[in-house]
């Protein structure tokens, strides 16, 4: 099966569709039953309806109604970069703290973005960070799933962006440390794409090169093999607190190279152009909050 890009039809549903030569053409069947037979070792290719108009724009590759989860703090290198950080602002040492997955949510409606989209930090946002990550899209439902068995739920792989409001995101001296909602939370704080590409395509998820440049400079670089949890094991921990369902999206966590660490931030006009190995690249530029007016 070749890799599933989406689009927007006449209501601004998000339908799928492939690329051909000469364009886009519709795939005529639902989310549900496409992704349901990404899940096997060989899926036949999809059942194809119309070309869609000349100049149709692709959008994020996920149904309406899926819950994008994410997990905090899941690469070695990223814990070790960041540490030194989060000690001089009086946080312990997040490995320590962390006895368990530290799941959070991005509304999808509010937060999932389009490839080539113009992102936003909230107003009064002066710590504006990416983070490139692994994303897996449910294809079967399922709850209670071993580890065993959780890459037979995973339909397919696309690159996200965990767009991020740092001094949003951390109250060092407050009874809570970390507040995740403001600082991962607002318009277009998740891009995603630019295709769902199937599963049995993509090969191991934990042996992928990663990595995010901004204008062209690097600022992350690395593999999915330094996850401190691989994707089983999160998707064996997230089922046990929530059934997971087709169309459902999980960000699997960042490496070493955010600007938190290095204490880089993202400006108005900045392009961010992220690429994970076998999933192609996805590119966004940042815009200047709404209401803000520049010199």
């Amino acid at each position: 099966m070749s890799r599933i890009f989406a689009y927007r039809d006449a209501n601004g549903w998000r339908r799928p569709c492939v690329r051909a030569e000469n364009g886009l053409i519709a795939i005529d069947e639902s989310w549900a039953d496409l992704l349901g037979r990404m899940c096997g070792s060989d899926p036949v290719g999809p059942t194809l309806g119309q070309p869609l108009p000349a100049g149709t724009k692709i959008c994020a590759p996920m149904p309406e109604g899926g819950t994008l989860y994410a997990i905090g703090v899941n690469y070695a290198d990223h814990v070790q970069a960041g540490m030194k950080v989060m000690r001089e602002m009086g946080f312990q040492d997040p490995v320590a703290a962390a006895p368990r997955p530290l799941f959070f949510t991005k509304p999808a409606g509010a937060c999932l973005a389009d490839p080539d989209a113009r992102i936003a930090p909230p107003q009064g946002c002066e710590a504006f960070d990416v983070e490139v990550e692994l994303c897996a899209v449910i294809g079967r439902s399922g709850k209670h799933i071993a580890e065993s068995d959780a890459l037979e739920h995973v339909a397919g792989y696309s690159i996200a962006l965990d767009m991020s409001a740092r001094d949003f995101q951390m109250l060092p001296g407050t009874l809570f440390g970390v507040d995740l909602f403001s600082g991962k939370v607002f318009d277009g704080a998740c891009p995603m794409g630019p295709a769902l590409c199937p599963a049995a395509r993509v090969g191991d998820p934990g042996a992928l090169a990663i990595g995010v440049a901004v204008n062209d400079a690097t600022w992350q670089d690395s593999n999915t093999n330094g996850m401190i949890l691989a994707l089983p094991e999160i998707i064996a921990a997230l089922s046990r607190l929530v059934t997971l369902r087709p169309g459902d999206a999980i960000l699997t966590g960042t490496p070493a190279g955010t600007g938190f660490e290095s204490g880089k931030k993202l400006n108005s006009g900045d392009r961010i152009s992220a690429w994970i190995e076998n999933l192609g690249r996805l590119s966004v530029e940042v815009k200047q909050p709404s209401g803000i007016k520049t010199a």
